[in-house]
């Protein structure tokens, strides 16, 4: 499993970084104010991050958006270093909790690998942008083999920060669900506003910059689908993507054997 993980964030890194991305490394723990200005809202009845216990003004990461968005904040770009494209692979945190049997094991976790697509662009493009996003999302569940659907989403399900939204679901034959594999947004000026991004028009003129954001992939529910499509009976796993396979190691790893999970511990600096 851990060979299949490493193989997908591979062929898709290498997809992403094809169509102009730059690769960015961000951190694991970011401070409240990037959190908010990204559009996370904090309610009292559901917590959806993990804030550290001894210095509560920061959190884990819940996505690399965070990072990318705090790396940009208080920049005013050219207007002719605009778009910028950024990836970024990272581990994201969040308190979530399955809610029925078709949520467990991998399909909702407390972390998980995520590659991350990241624009910042002019008030005039971002509609194009988020499209092309979208177009590199459904390219690679379609290379994959995968089923799934592309969903334009209504406006009472939309964040705070998005304008417009697409979510992805990938079929899951186990589980007999399709379930939501990845997403892009159009964040509009919301999270630029918030954290001082800015561009400077051919006019000189400062304005407010528009954000995008897309997940190229989420590693634990895109290996529900892979698995579940891909398995037989037997739990063999049949002829996977040639994209994937030519990754994977001529032989097979050591395997490890694992006892079932414990309940989190969370004495370690962090809280939900």
């Amino acid at each position: 499993l851990a060979d299949l993980e490493l193989a997908l964030l591979d062929y898709v890194s290498s997809i992403v970084e094809q169509k102009g991305f730059s690769p960015v490394v961000v951190p694991d723990i970011v401070h409240e104010n990037v959190a908010e200005g990204c559009g996370i809202q904090q309610r009292s009845d559901k917590d959806i991050l993990y804030r550290m216990r001894n210095y509560s003004n920061f959190c884990l990461s819940g996505t690399s958006e965070m990072g990318l968005s705090s790396l940009v904040s208080g920049r005013v770009f050219g207007h002719n270093e605009l778009p910028v494209k950024l990836k970024a692979l990272s581990r994201c945190f969040r308190p979530e909790i399955a809610t029925n049997a078709a949520e467990s094991k991998l399909y909702r976790v407390h972390e998980f690998n995520k590659i991350e697509m990241f624009v910042i662009c002019n008030e005039n493009d971002s509609d194009l942008l988020l499209s092309e996003m979208v177009e590199i999302q459904t390219s690679i569940f379609s290379s994959l083999g995968l089923h799934f659907r592309l969903l334009d989403m209504p406006s009472e399900e939309l964040g705070a920060s998005a304008a417009r939204k697409f979510d992805i679901e990938a079929w899951m034959p186990g589980r007999k669900i399709f379930g939501e594999v990845s997403s892009a947004s159009n964040c509009t000026d919301y999270q630029a506003r918030r954290l001082s991004i800015k561009y400077r028009d051919s006019s000189g003129v400062e304005k407010f910059a528009h954000t995008c954001n897309a997940t190229a992939v989420a590693t634990a529910r895109t290996l529900i689908a892979l698995l579940e499509t891909y398995q037989n009976e037997r739990k063999r796993l049949l002829e996977l993507p040639c994209n994937i396979r030519r990754r994977m190691p001529k032989t097979r790893s050591w395997t490890i054997s694992l006892h079932n999970a414990l309940d989190i511990n969370t004495s370690h600096g962090c809280t939900s």
